[in-house]
């Protein structure tokens, strides 16, 4: 199946063969059918199944027919970095529709997102919190929301939204259309899955799947191992990796760290929060065409990165929850070579590990660092 079967609008189908647009990936063959003929939905797959498509598309289908100026689409996100990668896909997508969508974050003045509210639109991309702000003072009318979308919703409950979302559902007319996505299905998803979706359509890859076809690996190591350990893992796979990519917890570990590899004379290119689009995207086409092996982030600033050469991720610090984690290891799913997520564990880190694996029924392979000196020319 493609995107011709579905019987998208016209204009639609312009933006996606702009696109560049192929054959379905699993969950947008499952959910799109259903989804275009109004059933509610619920998707539980890893990263590089183009979920955002999954409810972008029949957003702007149903907008192709409906009246214009007023907000009948609702689609919340955890954080402003995933609402740009929203808002990107409506605007590109969308390009040949006349469908305007906006982004509703707390990184910008209330009063400019009034502005541009008051102008007339059909989509609102939004965080919870800043939405719930609008709600208060009365500065946005859902009144006529027909769909709303809960994209990384477990991401959303992880982060403690759940209230806020429970506040912005109540406030909604009746009989919308919801849809959910999400990497993992937790108790809190499923709490929220049971109370507002209808009879949905269901999507879900079985537990570790695929991401149990990639090898998972640890290191048990001290903190202050990590640059030693990954300059080793640099070298050893020196030559055999498709793409390196490594996670840090914050930007100005980042920061540091592509320094240090840069100074060392790696090919390296940063990716971080607060990056003009010029210089994000510069980054992300020079790690796609090769110029750069490694690419260091975190994970709000890899919620927009769409790479397909990615052979190995790297936790250079471990993330916050398996949902996260999942996100990380799905990076390298689209590997022509063999997949691997490598993970950098100190003692607080014990008890994560042991959700992954219970996630991912199997068992991490551990490994230490002095397997990485042997291959290593000090």
């Amino acid at each position: 199946m493609n995107y011709v079967d579905l019987g998208l609008h016209r204009r639609v189908l312009a933006g996606l063969e702009r696109e560049g647009a192929g054959a379905l990936t699993p969950c947008q063959a499952e959910l799109l059918p259903p989804i275009l003929a109004g059933s509610d939905a619920l998707g539980v797959a890893p990263p590089g199944q183009e979920c955002t498509r999954t409810f972008v598309l029949p957003i702007l289908e149903r907008l192709q027919h409906g009246p214009s100026g007023r907000i009948q689409a609702l689609v919340l996100v955890p954080t402003r970095e995933e609402g740009e990668a929203v808002q990107q896909a409506f605007e590109t997508v969308g390009r040949h529709t006349r469908v305007h969508s906006t982004t509703l974050c707390g990184d910008e003045a209330r009063s400019v997102q009034v502005e541009r509210l008051d102008e007339g639109l059909e989509v609102v991309v939004a965080c919870p919190g800043r939405l719930v702000a609008h709600l208060k003072r009365a500065t946005i009318d859902l009144s006529r929301v027909e769909l709303v979308v809960l994209d990384g919703v477990d991401t959303l409950a992880h982060m403690g939204f759940e209230p806020d979302i429970r506040r912005i559902l109540k406030s909604l007319p009746l009989n919308f259309q919801m849809l959910m996505f999400c990497t993992s299905l937790s108790e809190d998803v499923r709490q929220l899955a049971q109370q507002f979706l209808f009879n949905p359509a269901t999507f879900e890859a079985g537990p570790g799947e695929p991401l149990a076809a990639i090898t998972h690996v640890i290191y048990r190591i001290e903190a202050t191992q990590k640059t030693t350990a990954l300059r080793a893992l640099i070298d050893e796979f020196d030559n055999t990796t498709e793409g390196m990519v490594v996670f840090t917890s914050t930007k100005h570990r980042a920061k540091r760290l592509a320094d240090k590899l840069k100074r060392d004379g790696l090919d390296v290119t940063l990716l971080q929060n607060g990056f003009s689009e010029r210089r994000r995207e510069a980054a992300v086409e020079g790690f796609r065409a090769g110029s750069y092996e490694i690419l260091i982030t975190t994970d709000a600033a890899a919620r927009r990165l769409n790479v397909t050469r990615i052979s190995h991720v790297v936790s250079f610090d471990m993330p916050d929850s398996v949902s996260e984690y999942e996100h990380r290891a799905g990076r390298a799913m689209t590997s022509t070579q063999g997949a691997v997520a490598i993970n950098f564990v100190t003692d607080d880190d014990e008890m994560l590990v042991d959700a992954i694996a219970h996630q991912l029924n199997c068992t991490l392979e551990t490994r230490t660092l002095s397997e990485l000196e042997k291959t290593w020319e000090w």
